[in-house]
């Protein structure tokens, strides 16, 4: 009987398959392992979930009749409320922009180096007076 030899770079790739189709699988264990590792904005990106914040501003746009694109990938980053016809961005700042205020600075000046304007709110912010978030939104997005 022969041994079959596979080389480190078959062996990698099988490997990566199939830890692709055990996390395809188990749907529940990615968004736990995301929650662990980044935080609770990670896991809800990959569930498709919003905050609390991310919703009171959604029903904030969505009051105010503006169309925008949820979770926008811009370059290599995502960003809450995109308007690309702005060049305007809306984040709800949770703990998870807490972790590493080093690469939100960079994150940020490359958006700004891309043409992109950015309204920064606190969880806090978005869902305390309604109608002081919508003014702000009003102020920020020429309508």
């Amino acid at each position: 009987m022969s041994k079959e030899i596979w080389t480190s770079s078959e062996v990698r790739a099988i490997r990566s398959q199939q830890q692709r189709q055990w996390w395809t699988d188990h749907p529940e264990e990615r968004e736990k392992r995301a929650m662990r590792l980044f935080g609770a904005s990670k896991a809800k990106i990959e569930s498709g979930r919003r905050t609390n914040g991310e919703a009171a501003i959604e029903a904030a746009l969505l009051e105010l009749g503006i169309a925008y694109l949820f979770e926008h990938r811009i370059g290599r980053y995502i960003v809450d409320f995109a308007f690309p016809a702005l060049n305007a961005i809306i984040e709800c700042d949770g703990n998870f922009h807490r972790i590493n205020p080093e690469r939100e600075k960079v994150r940020e000046e490359w958006l700004l180096s891309q043409g992109w304007r950015t309204l920064h709110l606190t969880v806090d912010q978005a869902i305390g007076r309604r109608q002081t978030l919508i003014n702000r939104i009003k102020t920020f997005l020429p309508l």
